[in-house]
Order: structure tokens, then C-alpha cells, then sequence
């Protein structure tokens, strides 16, 4: 065993073969604990003495890093390494339906003119530094957003869904472009030293998906498969996110070669139903309630709720990675924020 594989073993944490046991059902020798200290600014600010000593005492298994492209703020170095185009700059306290990129579709051919170069060299800077610090370890990438995020991120959330029944070749010239940006940045990713990259889409809310089946298949299915032909030829693993009720496009996500889905979100879904369908076909990377039970329930409550989301979502061959549901906010009082990081790594 070389020495970074001892000093990984010496900490209890998981290699990068064990954690793709984990997402391959190669039974790995327990659950990988991912992005465990996802928190807010503001909390991260509220317990500014106690969070270093929770990151020593309860450390993840992954290295993380972000591949992300500034909305609005091009770095000093190359003033086009943003998706903001035409010297467009942001509202302070617009809403995220005012606060857009392209306010109209006769915008699309400037967009496209300045839209940003996949082969910016600072891309990967954080990846290489991350693999640098854990060797051995299994390093994801945040890409932040892929295709139905990144265009609600452009558009707004309101004139998205309008697009999608109005224009829908508009939305396929922006994606068309974001593929072409994703086969230049998975194999540099690769090369840099990740192991899977992780995007949020956002398509569902608690009660089911924002648009029809219909319109999801149709218009975003294609480029989510296309996606994961291109991560999986540079040999990524494909992470993809959603809040919400996904219930019904679950099936989709396994034919576009989805391996982890995140966060399945409690009281959102049948658990038990998910896994008598899914287990063993998609890997899910299981989110704890940081919504009510983190921030309202008593300690035991929050130990009980992350035990039971564990035993609904285990089976001997893996498929389990486990974390927090979103980002964990400043309203979680310590006493559970404790409680849920001793309760993953019991």
C-alpha cells in the first residue's frame, strides 16, 4: 500500500476505489460521506469558533472543488470569462427573475459572440489543487450548473418556462453551445485529476417537476444523455441534482447514464418505492432534511431522522452516498449541526 493510501486509512477515510465501489455497487466497506459542511456564509460567520473543530473531527471523504464560470464578474486577468455579456452588470437585491443575462431572445447572437471560452487556463486551477492535497482520495467537481439550471440562471425561472413551450429552439442554440463548452472541460478535468463532476438542475419542487414529462423529454433529455457520453468517455462519473419530487424522470436519468442523484429530499418521495425500483441502478447521494428537521427538531430527532434515511436507502452492494440536502444555514442550532455530523460517522 504506497503512503498516500496509508495516511487515508489512518484517518478513516475512503479511497477513490472505495468510494467508486460505493457508486458502482462494488460493495464498498461503508457509505462515503460527501460535502458534510455544506454551509451558508452566515453560518459559517454564527459558529466561526466551532466549525474548524467539526471539519477535524468529522471529515468528508471527497475532495471538492468548483469548475465554475463568474455570472457577473469576469476575473482581472480576462474580462470575457464571465456569462454576463455587453458590460451587463447586476442589480443589487434584484430577485432572480430581474436579476437576468438575456433579458430578450435578440440578444441570442451577442450572447453567443461573447459566450465564455471552455479552454480558460485558471478552469482547473482548483481541481489540480485539490488533487495535490488528496491523492488518493476521490475528488468531485461542481460545474455548479448544466443545462435546465444554467438557462434559469440566464433567463429567469418564469421566462424559462414559457420558453419551453414558446421557443424551444432558442433553448437548444444555448445548450448546443454548453455542450460544445462540456467537451472541452471533461477531459481537462480528467487530466487535472477528477473523478466525477457534479451539476444542480433544479427541474422539480416538492409536489413534482416544474414542466410536463413531456417537455422534459423532449427538450432536455438529449442533452443530458449526450452529457453523459461525454463525461463518461473522459472517464467521469456523472453526478446530477435536483431538489424536489423527481419521481418521474428517474427512469430518464438511468438511460442518460446518471450514476448519483442528489439529494432524493426527504418526505419528497417514497423511499421505499425508489429503492425497489432503483436500487442497484442508480446511486443516490441521499440528502439530509435541512429544511425542518435540522433547524427545528431536537437532537435525538435529527439522529433518528439521519439513521432512518440511511437504513431506507442501504444495500450490501452500495449505492449510498450520504450528506446534507442542501446548504446547511445559520437557523440549525449547533446541538444538532453536532448531532448530524456524529450520527454520519457512527
Amino acid at each position: 500500500m504506497d503512503i498516500h493510501k496509508m495516511k487515508l486509512k489512518a484517518t478513516g477515510l475512503l479511497t477513490r476505489d472505495e468510494v467508486r465501489a460505493a457508486i458502482h455497487f462494488r460493495q464498498p466497506p461503508r457509505p462515503p460521506r460527501c460535502e458534510c459542511h455544506f454551509y451558508t456564509n452566515e453560518l459559517l460567520k454564527k459558529y466561526a469558533e466551532e466549525i474548524p473543530v467539526l471539519e477535524r473531527d468529522f471529515p468528508d471523504d471527497f475532495g471538492f472543488s468548483a469548475m465554475m464560470i463568474p455570472k457577473w464578474e469576469a476575473p482581472a486577468d480576462d474580462s470575457s470569462y464571465c456569462w454576463a455579456f455587453g458590460g451587463r452588470r447586476s442589480t443589487a437585491g434584484a430577485s432572480m427573475d430581474e436579476d437576468i443575462i438575456i433579458r430578450e431572445w435578440s440578444d441570442l447572437d451577442r450572447f453567443l459572440a461573447e459566450f465564455p471560452s471552455g479552454l480558460h487556463p485558471s478552469a482547473v486551477n482548483g481541481i489540480r489543487a485539490t488533487r495535490a492535497e488528496r491523492p488518493d482520495g476521490y475528488v468531485l467537481a461542481c460545474w455548479h450548473l448544466y443545462f435546465n439550471g444554467r438557462l434559469m440562471d440566464l433567463r429567469g425561472m418564469q421566462n424559462m418556462c414559457m420558453d419551453f413551450l414558446l421557443c424551444p429552439d432558442n433553448l437548444r442554440v444555448v445548450m448546443d453551445r454548453l455542450l460544445e463548452m462540456f467537451r472541452v472541460w471533461a477531459p481537462r478535468a480528467a487530466e487535472a485529476g477528477c473523478d466525477g463532476v457534479w451539476g444542480g438542475e433544479d427541474v422539480a419542487g416538492q409536489e413534482g417537476l416544474i414542466m410536463s414529462p413531456k417537455v422534459f423529454r423532449e427538450v432536455l433529455i438529449p442533452y443530458y444523455k449526450e452529457l453523459g457520453d461525454i463525461l463518461h468517455d473522459s472517464g467521469l462519473d456523472y453526478w446530477w441534482h435536483s431538489d424536489g419530487n423527481i419521481t418521474d424522470i428517474l427512469e430518464d436519468l438511468v438511460e442518460c447514464g446518471v450514476d448519483v442523484v442528489h439529494p432524493m429530499q426527504a418526505d419528497c418521495t417514497d423511499d421505499a418505492e425508489v429503492m425497489s425500483r432503483y436500487g442497484g441502478r442508480l446511486a443516490f447521494w441521499v440528502g439530509m432534511d435541512v429544511q425542518h428537521i435540522l433547524p427545528f427538531a431536537t437532537p435525538e430527532e435529527v439522529r433518528e431522522h439521519v439513521r432512518r434515511r440511511i437504513r431506507a436507502f442501504s444495500c450490501p452492494e452500495g449505492g449510498l452516498i450520504v450528506g446534507p440536502g442542501n446548504t446547511l444555514g445559520p437557523e440549525i442550532p449547533l446541538v444538532n449541526l453536532r448531532a448530524y455530523l456524529e450520527t454520519l460517522h457512527e
